[in-house]
């Protein structure tokens, strides 16, 4: 019988670190729940302290969530990648009146010396094997270092002035710090072949001390630390880290607020560089990313284009993963279904069901749909819009990428950057000095509200001229979908060109009423397959652009492609949202290789 007296934790993070801090948590009171990095944890039950030991990028929001419910709150360091973002979280602890606190564990270390500090420099050395190292040194070492450097001098802010840096690359940096009067030398090798060695204070450490862990943790519990004093500490850090960044680190712009932008922007900011993100609208994701169908494909829609089913299935575990609260959780569940018509579609029945075994998709096969040959029942997912934006927020403010909104850039703000990367889409080819020729469809998306047998069922009619119904988020109502219809006009150029009386209906939510649409023609097409569908209410319809490459009707292929313009500058297009990580991690790469990091 549990010990109601006893506090209870939740723990985020099962990795290295999120393992020793369960197994002590377990020692000082009730672990109700242990969640791996990318959990839902808004599902579990609030207990009276959240350890957060996940990836530095989800550390706001997570930390965010559970203050504004008043839970005290631990996250290993660092808390956040800038001074604003932690600032937030301190002030959210004092309104709520929870604790926050930032891991100091290396202060409860007993190995290490406690003299005080001499003339004489400080030797901090670190060298570790670590395989694809793709974040910031600074933020994983360093830090550590400079809190212990903060606690011996112990003094109020401490001026931190650069001696030396020696940015070798990513993986080796020289570090020569006067701070306060006092001279630090810190080394730092990481991807190194030989033994691990990490030297503080000339003291030689082996591992972290599980027992150093512990006294952080019932000290932090029993409420002997000083919090106060902890978020100063961790506050000076930042702002010194931030500094040492930028004499070692690129300024890099990142064009377009979308998805991929966003996304793209994250992951730059992650790794260390300064990233200012451009968006002409005045909010992210208000074009494309925010009006499609909302599916998170796993490659059940392409059956003509292998290498575009085949990305699909990839990159989609991932997107669920790392945006796992913007998944659509209707109860009862969502049921998905595609079908094959039994006129006019481009693939059989067989050809279907071939292409599924050899691609590796599960599905189960259902009677059929009326006017269809094949309905298979599949496992795929949906994702809120609203809610995924609001998590590309979150996160875009703790990785420290300065958003500009309502601000369309031009070559004069990339002249003081080192790099930047053009995520535009459809006007992708206003950077391109090779434009390219693309097909613009000026699309139409509109929601109703179906009738009840409709309710949480994602369907798809394949494959051809023919449509789709989704869930809309979690409103009840649903978007559909058209091949045909869903499209008022098409261009191949190197711009997309608008129609006359579509310029205020472009990217504007939800228009009611609005005096061009194609809504009886999507009833009339969807009635073979759904015949009550007539019953349906219309609520509105959104405008945006679609991109693809011309040509590609056989096929019906949507590939990725990230690829450098010119030096320093890094195109991203693509038309599937599944796609956005690996495709940030793509051109993140491309942009180091250039720079030799």
């Amino acid at each position: 019988m549990k010990n109601k007296n006893l506090l209870s934790f939740g723990l985020i993070g099962t990795g290295h670190f999120g393992l020793i801090l369960g197994s002590s948590l377990q020692k000082l009171g009730d672990l109700i729940w242990e969640l791996n990095s990318n959990s839902d944890f808004t599902l579990f039950k609030l207990p009276d302290w959240v350890f957060i030991a996940t990836p530095n990028v989800l550390h706001y929001e997570q930390a965010q969530y559970f203050l504004k419910k008043g839970v005290n709150v631990f996250i290993e360091k660092p808390s956040v990648l800038n001074p604003e973002a932690l600032d937030i979280l301190i002030d959210l602890a004092k309104k709520n009146n929870s604790l926050l606190y930032i891991s100091d564990v290396f202060l409860f270390d007993k190995r290490l010396n406690n003299n005080l500090i001499s003339d004489n420099p400080g030797q901090f050395y670190w060298q570790k094997k670590i395989d694809n190292q793709k974040t910031s040194l600074f933020d994983r070492l360093t830090y550590h270092h400079l809190y212990l450097i903060y606690e011996k001098i112990n003094k109020t802010n401490p001026k931190l002035l650069i001696n030396n840096l020696d940015f070798i690359s990513s993986s080796e940096i020289d570090l020569n710090l006067n701070i306060a009067g006092h001279n630090y030398n810190l080394s730092y090798r990481a991807n190194h072949t030989d033994s691990k060695k990490h030297i503080i204070f000339g003291e030689l450490l082996k591992g972290l001390n599980n027992d150093s862990v512990f006294i952080m943790l019932q000290s932090i519990i029993r409420k002997t630390v000083d919090f106060d004093k902890n978020h100063v500490r961790s506050l000076w850090v930042l702002k010194c880290i931030e500094k040492l960044k930028k004499y070692s680190y690129k300024n890099i712009a990142v064009i377009g607020g979308g998805i991929f932008g966003c996304t793209a922007a994250i992951e730059l900011a992650k790794r260390g560089h300064r990233v200012t993100l451009y968006e002409q609208h005045n909010d992210i994701m208000s074009e494309t990313s925010s009006i499609n169908q909302y599916r998170v494909h796993r490659g059940y829609h392409y059956p003509r284009s292998f290498d575009t089913a085949a990305k699909c299935k990839q990159t989609s575990v991932d997107f669920v993963k790392a945006f796992r609260q913007a998944i659509v959780k209707n109860k009862p569940d969502i049921e998905h279904y595609y079908a094959i018509s039994k006129k006019n579609s481009l693939t059989s029945p067989t050809q279907y069901i071939e292409f599924l075994n050899s691609i590796g998709l599960d599905y189960e096969i259902v009677p059929n749909i009326p006017n269809t040959s094949l309905t298979v029942r599949v496992q795929e997912n949906l994702f809120d819009p609203n809610l995924l934006k609001n998590i590309i927020k979150k996160r875009l403010k703790g990785t420290n990428v300065e958003v500009k909104l309502g601000f369309k850039a031009s070559c004069d703000e990339l002249k003081n950057q080192d790099a930047s990367v053009i995520a535009t889409y459809s006007y992708l080819n206003d950077w391109n000095l090779q434009p390219e020729l693309f097909q613009y469809e000026l699309c139409e998306k509109p929601v109703f509200k179906l009738p009840a047998v409709y309710q949480n069922k994602s369907i798809v009619i394949m494959d051809g001229p023919f449509m789709c119904i989704d869930p809309y988020g979690d409103s009840g109502n649903h978007v559909l979908g058209n091949v045909v219809h869903a499209i008022h006009n098409t261009n191949v150029g190197k711009f997309p060109k608008i129609p006359k009386g579509f310029e205020d209906l472009l990217n504007n939510g939800i228009i009611k009423n609005p005096p061009i649409t194609n809504v009886s023609d999507f009833i009339e097409s969807a009635l073979p397959f759904f015949p009550d569908i007539n019953k349906a209410i219309h609520i509105g319809s959104m405008y945006t652009f679609r991109a693809v490459k011309p040509n590609l009707e056989k096929t019906d292929a949507r590939p990725t492609l990230v690829g450098l313009i010119k030096p320093n500058m890094v195109s991203v297009f693509s038309g599937k949202v599944c796609t956005c990580l690996s495709s940030a991690k793509e051109l993140a790469n491309l942009i180091e290789i250039d720079y030799e990091l």
